[in-house]
């Protein structure tokens, strides 16, 4: 086994090899992201992508999955907690910053939280290890609030949210876009999510990966930074 185990990692590394010293902008490359990022931040994205690298054929997986880049699992992978696999290039792409969240008939139905959500229905992240920031900030505001849904898909608690369910934490980016949304105003906000971006080093400078960095440096990034002050609330939903 541990013979075999060798001769896979040697017929791996000469595949990344290979596919790492193509510098024309063609091919395949598996690019690995969750679920928000893919929708949210990225496949609007792709017609531009499309006509610039028409040779590029985009293979977007959507998981919080940790994939081994080493293995060629994916080509490139943006994840919210860096990655520790050897050999990789792993960059800081930007931050997230994250709010409070409800739909407007919910608010206009219940009323306007205070900094206790005492009295109201609440969604919170999934039980688990990579939302315990999250959780944290937020069961901390829960008072007598009602916990009346979890999940581990961003996307999720956001369609819940916008439907009337509860208050969410949202990312800003994508809550203060949707019209049916109104930001609540916080004395403080959760500390900012990481996008990480990771690529193994054997095809960093294949020209296809080099192509899919570039965009994703164009596209992620500036639409990440296009904030507001962490307890405003959006003058054109605001509320009395």
């Amino acid at each position: 086994m541990p013979r075999a185990e060798r001769m896979e990692d040697e017929a791996l590394a000469l595949e990344r090899a290979v596919a790492g010293a193509d510098d024309k902008p063609e091919g395949v490359v598996r690019l690995s992201v969750t679920e928000m990022l893919g929708t949210r931040f990225i496949a609007p994205h792709l017609p531009r992508f499309s006509q610039r690298f028409p040779g590029i054929m985009l293979e977007l997986s959507c998981t919080s999955r940790a994939v081994q880049l080493a293995r060629r699992e994916a080509d490139i992978a943006l994840r919210l907690s860096q990655p520790r696999e050897d050999a990789l290039v792993v960059k800081k792409l930007t931050a997230i910053d994250l709010s409070l969240y409800a739909a407007t008939s919910y608010l206009e139905a219940r009323g306007q939280p205070g900094q206790k959500l005492d009295g109201h229905d609440v969604i919170l992240f999934a039980d688990a290890r990579p939302f315990a920031i999250e959780n944290e900030w937020l069961t901390a505001r829960l008072g007598r609030g009602k916990v009346v849904m979890r999940s581990d898909s961003v996307s999720a608690i956001f369609a819940a949210t916008v439907a009337g369910l509860g208050v969410g934490l949202i990312p800003r980016i994508v809550g203060d876009a949707e019209p049916a949304l109104s930001r609540i105003a916080t004395d403080s906000a959760p500390e900012p999510r990481i996008i990480w971006q990771a690529v193994h080093r054997d095809l960093a400078r294949a020209g296809r990966i080099r192509a899919v960095l570039g965009f994703l440096s164009e596209t992620v990034v500036p639409a990440a930074r296009t904030r507001s002050p962490a307890g405003a609330v959006p003058s054109r939903r605001r509320l009395p």
